[in-house]
């Protein structure tokens, strides 16, 4: 919306909703999307996993080296080494994370090279900054995000809680997401 070419990179899988993105997350722009063809046969065991992450981290990789324009990368947690090749495209990237990550040496390599590393919160800021000596400033933290139009209604308090079947003379506090450990929960 604020009128950058934006073009997302995802692994082609049967698993992947194939429906438009923009329809799917009810975006207001269309996004350009680019599926790279990767192995999936067995995904629903570890070794296919890792299998498929493996051959999206070479496929992107050679996608994007190939890629005349200038461009800076954005990526967000992929899983536990797909992000290997993405220093040696020689593309500015940022990274964002909503996990901790365990200090080995191919996070080290992958954060130090980053342009700049995006936390979810403080306490993964922190955490990074301590197992992996990146320095303060190189890191921001920008909570996840909604679009509160998506929430509007029209009906006021007392019809919605009546419509629930919630009570009208209490007060009731919501949670909606997983209890982790990384998010500062537990």
């Amino acid at each position: 919306e604020a009128g950058f070419e934006l073009e997302l990179v995802v692994p082609r899988k049967d698993s992947l909703n194939e429906r438009a993105i923009d329809d799917f997350y009810g975006l207001r722009r269309k996004i350009s999307v680019t599926r790279l063809p990767v192995l999936n046969f067995l995904p629903k065991t570890r070794f296919g996993f890792n299998l498929c992450a493996l051959s999206f981290a070479l496929a992107y990789f050679f996608y994007l080296r190939k890629t005349e324009r200038k461009s800076i990368i954005y990526t967000i947690d992929f899983d536990q080494f797909s992000f290997f090749p993405m220093p040696f495209l020689k593309k500015p990237y940022f990274f964002e994370t909503h996990a901790t990550k365990r200090k080995n040496f191919l996070y080290n390599f992958f954060l130090k090279r980053a342009s700049g590393i995006i936390a979810i919160n403080n306490w993964i800021k922190k955490d990074l900054i301590a197992k992996f000596g990146l320095a303060e400033d190189r890191l921001m933290v920008f909570p996840n995000g909604i679009d509160l139009a998506m929430f509007r209604s029209d009906l006021g308090q007392n019809e919605s809680r009546a419509n629930l079947g919630l009570p009208q003379d209490r007060k009731i506090i919501l949670y909606s997401g997983r209890f982790y450990q990384w998010k500062g929960l537990a």
